[in-house]
């Protein structure tokens, strides 16, 4: 069934991150698409807020980390469809990008209608997948609410314990390395990793507010390369 309503209040809204061609903005609106754009630097939460995109498209560049945005957008709970779209992009560049959490890749060249109907059948899975909680014995963690409750009781977290502790949820009974956490959370590249103490402090402060609810240890230590979430 087709949808033949043009009213811009009801058209799927999509943000275009880091290309802003007035050629593919009005073609991509052609196709039933509400299209906004801005840049990468310009990206910041408040204005993600505001513009409140069903979708985000970002365009990678040669040598921007695409993968650690994405992640970064998860964890602070963005609920829209994310799509990748590169000029070249090898398989494990693809795999990366999905598992960080982007709903679909394109490889360019592409079409404007094939553009658009990737878009499309973002828009409705998304529309149709809620964003589900991390629910453990001693732990609930509310993805869309952004709070923690360890033990029955709430736990005051700040923005990057939050994020800390989602990835490891998310990958209980793995191991996390250190870099990883570091890369996806603050944005460090590898090669300040190593120097930096805040992955450090943000574990034994979080450890500290979760054992204090009563419950057990759940964020073990696996020496020389990272953390591991246990239940």
């Amino acid at each position: 069934m087709t949808c033949l309503e043009t009213d811009e209040r009801t058209q799927p809204s999509v943000l275009l991150v880091g290309l802003g061609s007035p050629n593919l903005l009005s073609k991509l609106g052609a196709h039933g698409l509400r299209v906004s754009c801005t840049d990468l630097r310009d990206l910041t939460p408040g204005r993600l807020d505001a513009l409140s995109p069903d979708l985000i498209a970002y365009f990678q560049r040669e040598g921007v980390e695409i993968v650690s945005t994405v992640q970064r957008q998860r964890l602070d709970g963005v609920g829209a469809g994310i799509c990748v779209i590169s000029s070249t992009a090898s398989s494990a560049d693809r795999i990366a990008i999905l598992d960080a959490g982007a709903d679909d890749h394109v490889v360019m060249p592409c079409t404007v209608p094939e553009l658009a109907a990737r878009f499309r059948a973002v828009l409705r899975r998304v529309r149709w997948a809620p964003i589900e909680d991390l629910v453990f014995p001693e732990l609930t963690i509310s993805i869309t609410g952004r709070t923690v409750h360890a033990n029955g009781r709430w736990v005051d977290v700040s923005r990057q314990e939050f994020s800390v502790l989602v990835v490891l949820a998310k990958n209980v009974g793995c191991v996390v390395r250190r870099e990883d956490l570091l890369r996806t959370v603050w944005a460090l590249p590898v090669s300040m990793a190593a120097r930096s103490n805040v992955l450090n402090v943000c574990i034994s402060s979080l450890r500290g507010k979760l054992e204090a609810t009563g419950a057990g240890r759940m964020i073990h230590t696996v020496r020389g390369i990272g953390y591991v979430f246990r239940v």
